[in-house]
């Protein structure tokens, strides 16, 4: 009887054991399928990413093909400056319906390009290639963002910084070339 009694609770003992055991690979296991449920989320996540920065840029260099003219950048409309022009309020002499037609075109133009610009910044802001790009395209219109129809303070900060570097690259490529064709020593 005794012999039964400790048979007995050696099989409880084992039994509890096992399944002190099987719990333990249990949690182990759903530890590690959370482990891999995180990063298939994370890596979906950045697949997102990337193909929102590849629709926005594309939705952008769609409207760039259509309108060369103004993605390669204005300084004049009709031989005055952009500058000017965004000072002219209608009705004050010289100004040309025609010519302020133009100008607001091209500054719906640049806001759509900073907005693509910006989006894609905001998604992959450490990737340096993007960063190239956006520096690249943004610096063609720095002539507009020179008017007063610009407003640096409707960007967030880091962006502003991306638009102030665009104008840096721009006016250094400007006197680089000057100096090149001998028009500055």
């Amino acid at each position: 009887m005794k012999k039964d009694i400790n048979n007995a609770n050696n099989k409880e003992s084992i039994l509890k054991e096992k399944k002190e055991r099987f719990s333990t690979y249990l949690s182990v296991i759903t530890v590690i399928l959370s482990l891999a449920a995180f990063v298939i989320s994370m890596i979906t996540l950045l697949d997102q990413h990337k193909m929102q920065a590849y629709t926005y840029w594309q939705d952008y260099l769609n409207l760039a093909v259509e309108n060369p003219k103004l993605a390669n950048g204005l300084t004049t409309i009709d031989k005055i400056s952009i500058i000017e022009i965004a000072k002219m309020e209608p009705g004050t002499p010289g100004h040309i319906d025609s010519t302020r037609d133009k100008f607001v075109e091209y500054a719906w133009f640049v806001t759509n390009t900073l907005n693509a610009a910006e989006i894609v910044h905001n998604l992959h802001s450490r990737d340096k290639y993007w960063r190239e790009t956006i520096l690249d395209v943004l610096k063609k219109h720095t002539a507009f963002y020179k008017s007063r129809s610009f407003n640096f303070e409707d960007y967030e900060e880091d962006f502003q910084a991306i638009i102030k570097n665009a104008i840096a690259k721009k006016m250094a490529e400007d006197k680089e070339r000057a100096i090149k064709n001998g028009k500055i020593n």
